[in-house]
C-alpha cells in the first residue's frame, strides 16, 4: 500500500469509529436523567458557600450531572422524554436566576470548542440539541446560550406544559418575571417622584 492509500484507510477507519461512538440508542433507560432533573437544585453550592456568593461568584451554570445522567445525555435518542428532563433543569436554573438576580445569564463557562467534553458542558450541549434547529447551533451552540431559551422552547411547544413539573416551573418563572417588571416600574416611579422634588 502506498502512503496515500494508507492515510485514506485510517481516515475512513477513524470516521467509522467516530460514527459508531456518537450513535444514539433508543433502549437506554432515562431514569438517571429524570432523577437528576427532578432532584437538581441550581445554585445550591454557591448559596451554601456565602463567602463565595459575597465575592461575586454568580449562579450562571447548571449543576453538574451524575455520571449515569451524563451517559444518558451522551447516548440516548433525543425524544420528548429526553427533551422534557433537559428542559426542566434549565427552567429550574432560569427560575433561580430570576429569583436571585432578576435576569438570566449565559450558561456556558467558555466556548464549546474548548470545554466540549466536561460534565456541565455535556448538559449544555444536550440543551442546544434540544432547543436548536440547525446543525451548527445544535453542535456548537448559539452565539448566546441563556437558560431562558427553555421558556421560549416550551412556549413554542406547549405539549410540554402537560407535564406538571414543567408547568410548575413555567408558572414560577411567570410570577418572578411579573414581580421583576413590577419592581422595575416602582423604581422608575420613585426616581421620577424624587427628581420632581
Amino acid at each position: 500500500m502506498t502512503y496515500k492509500s494508507t492515510l485514506l484507510f485510517f481516515i475512513a477507519l477513524g470516521s467509522i469509529a467516530i460514527a459508531l461512538l456518537s450513535r444514539r440508542y433508543d433502549g437506554i433507560d432515562i431514569t438517571p436523567l429524570k432523577e437528576f432533573a427532578i432532584s437538581c437544585e441550581p445554585c445550591k453550592q454557591q448559596l451554601a458557600d456565602t463567602a463565595s456568593f459575597q465575592k461575586g461568584i454568580w449562579c450562571t451554570t447548571p449543576p453538574l450531572p451524575t455520571q449515569q445522567a451524563l451517559f444518558v445525555l451522551k447516548h440516548r435518542t433525543i425524544d420528548d422524554e429526553y427533551r422534557k428532563w433537559v428542559l426542566l433543569v434549565y427552567l429550574k436554573l432560569y427560575a433561580k436566576q430570576m429569583e436571585l438576580y432578576r435576569i438570566g445569564f449565559e450558561v456556558r463557562e467558555s466556548p464549546f470548542i474548548l470545554t466540549r467534553f466536561s460534565g456541565k458542558e455535556q448538559l449544555n450541549l444536550a440543551f442546544c440539541r434540544v432547543i436548536e434547529d440547525d446543525f451548527l447551533n445544535r453542535n456548537f451552540g448559539p452565539e448566546l446560550l441563556l437558560a431562558s431559551h427553555a421558556t421560549n422552547y416550551v412556549d413554542e411547544n406547549p405539549r410540554f406544559l402537560n407535564d406538571s413539573l414543567i408547568y410548575e416551573q413555567m408558572r414560577l418563572i411567570d410570577s418572578l418575571q411579573t414581580q421583576s417588571s413590577h419592581s422595575l416600574t416602582l423604581q422608575t416611579d420613585r426616581r421620577s417622584i424624587t427628581s420632581d422634588l
